[in-house]
């Protein structure tokens, strides 16, 4: 078990410790961001060091600040976390990424054993957050205050990670992720303070990698550590919840892991003479023993999970998943991720096909639909794409507008700008009670000298867009953008498609099961030869028989 000292790191937070402004101010911070103290101004943001710091040079950080964190993908490597390649958050500030845009990402690329990007304490709050590393020996650092709506990736090599070090204060509504050699998803080694308490609410704790654990807890010399954890999701290759109670110089550890409504199997609870360990018996406690059922990115739940209407809130749970979709969607689930009211995404043009030149667009109508069986219908916002050179109006996005029980729509004009086949996506984000889904087009745009005024029928492959689905009997699925055959980055972007309107896909990576997936798709992998492979599914259930398929090489170094 590595032993992470604590003593120099809260030594030096005390040290930056700043009395409280008169009023707050809103710091901003960007990706190679240059800009200057005191970090106001959106137009010359920050970098997270300067913005969030407590012992950046001439910083003016104060208790009840509020830094942004920008979209977009900051790293130690850039200098973005500063000279020590970790950002201690000042006291008493929040921390956090732009509200409704996606996760900013922070990789640690540099061999760091220490605290990760991020030590938080009393009085902070970190949320909205995404931390990657395949180097580093843990992503953060909880010494206090609240971490929610975190996704926290560890595939470092690195001997005995921790993904999410967990001391004091609350993590909920994320999920802490490893899959190295003998790693931990979340959990501490070494605590030395007189009495710790950890609280974990509706978190998803998975580690696959090989002696992996769930959670693990351990603690040397005269300390007591209590974790407190409720709708938790803990799975571990060996040891799903472990604790360990020690005794060094004379002094007694004491560990105990308290869980009530969560998901694990296994435990382990070990101490040396005159330490104590325990751990809540997965039968006790409404807890759950069944393994859940989750998406390819490890923490969504998939349909049918045990972990769907099994959980349970109390004062210290968040109010949304790590979606920022309402808990209170009938009882509460287990794990970072609330399965709200599934929802279907059609997406129909009008006309079906163009003669480019003529100045004319076709009108795209998208219908979102609960097909959860309570008819509620769907709000917010659906996103336009398109596989083609072409243009949306209003900005490539409508409100989706109830139009009766369980259905709402909206519609946006799209020109071509190249002739051809043009897959045209709608992409419902989902509300607080709604899961988001896809839906798609296929436009076909004539050259103006030849045609004279489109075929009237479009679609890819002479499928007539949505209706040229009917009738069929599997989608085909095919890979557009993927990895180069032999490289040295670990992380793998593939983007791929479906002969289908409306098809959903599943993925596979190496000897893992397929998983329910969608594109983009971004993950990260260790050194060695890999194998990716991706499904259509039709609306109707029909898997393609022939999954499309791409090997490449991750070198080291």
């Amino acid at each position: 078990m590595v032993s992470f000292g604590k003593t120099v790191g809260l030594a030096g937070m005390v040290a930056l410790l700043i009395a409280a402004p008169a009023q707050a101010a809103t710091r901003f911070a960007a990706p190679g961001g240059t800009g200057a103290d005191p970090c106001t101004n959106p137009a010359t943001p920050c970098s997270i060091f300067t913005a969030a710091d407590g012992g950046a040079p001439g910083t003016t950080v104060q208790t009840g600040d509020e830094v942004v964190l920008a979209p977009g993908e900051y790293s130690d490597a850039a200098g973005d976390l500063g000279p020590s390649e970790v950002v201690q958050l000042a006291a008493g500030i929040s921390v956090h990424g732009k509200k409704g845009a996606e996760h900013p990402v922070v990789r640690l690329e540099e061999a760091s054993i220490g605290f990760g990007a991020f030590t938080v304490t009393e009085g902070d709050t970190l949320s909205h957050v995404e931390i990657d590393t395949s180097t580093a020996r843990s992503n953060l650092a909880v010494f206090g205050g609240t971490v929610e709506d975190l996704i926290v990736r560890n595939t470092s090599e690195v001997a005995q990670s921790i993904a999410c070090l967990h001391f004091a204060g609350t993590i909920r509504d994320s999920a802490c992720l490893a899959s190295a050699a003998n790693s931990v998803a979340i959990g501490v080694s070494n605590v030395t303070v007189a009495t710790t308490t950890a609280t974990l609410r509706n978190v998803t704790a998975v580690d696959t990698g090989a002696g992996g654990k769930g959670l693990s807890y351990a603690i040397f010399n005269s300390g007591t550590e209590t974790i407190s954890a409720k709708a938790v999701i803990a799975k571990g290759d060996t040891v799903d919840v472990e604790a360990r109670g020690a005794e060094f110089g004379g002094g007694a550890g004491h560990v105990a892991i308290e869980l009530d409504h969560s998901d694990f199997a296994n435990t382990e609870a070990t101490a040396a003479a005159g330490g104590s360990a325990s751990v809540t018996s997965p039968s006790a406690n409404s807890n759950v023993e069944t393994e859940p059922l989750l998406a390819f990115d490890g923490y969504h739940e998939l349909a049918g999970s045990p972990t769907i209407n099994a959980g349970a809130v109390d004062g210290s749970s968040g109010t949304t998943d790590i979606d920022g979709q309402s808990r209170s969607i009938g009882v509460p689930d287990i794990g970072a991720d609330e399965l709200a009211r599934s929802t279907e995404t059609t997406l129909t043009c009008v006309p079906a096909s163009l003669t480019l030149g003529t100045a004319v667009s076709t009108v795209c109508t998208v219908t979102v639909s609960d097909t959860s069986g309570e008819l509620v219908a769907p709000t917010s916002f659906v996103g336009f794409s398109s596989s083609a050179a072409g243009s949306f109006d209003a900005g490539a996005e409508c409100a989706a507008l109830p139009q009766g029980e369980g259905i709402s729509k909206c519609t946006i004009d799209y020109t071509p700008a190249v002739t051809g086949s043009a897959e045209l996506t709608a992409t419902y984000a989902g509300d607080a009670t709604h899961e988001g889904s896809k839906g798609s087009f296929s436009l076909q745009v004539e050259p103006a000298p030849s045609t004279g005024g489109g075929s009237g029928g479009g679609g890819v492959n002479g499928e007539g867009g949505e209706g040229g689905n009917r009738g069929r009997s599997a989608p085909n699925t095919s890979i557009r953008r993927k990895p180069a055959k032999r490289t040295r980055k670990r992380q793998s972007s593939f983007t791929f498609r479906a002969t289908q309107a409306g098809a959903t896909f599943e993925c596979k990576l190496d000897r893992r099961p397929f998983r329910t997936c969608a594109s983009p798709l971004r993950f990260r992998v260790r050194p060695g030869r890999h194998s990716f492979r991706v499904r259509a599914v039709s609306t109707d259930g029909k898997r393609d028989p022939t999954p499309a398929r791409y090997r490449w090489r991750v070198l080291r170094g």
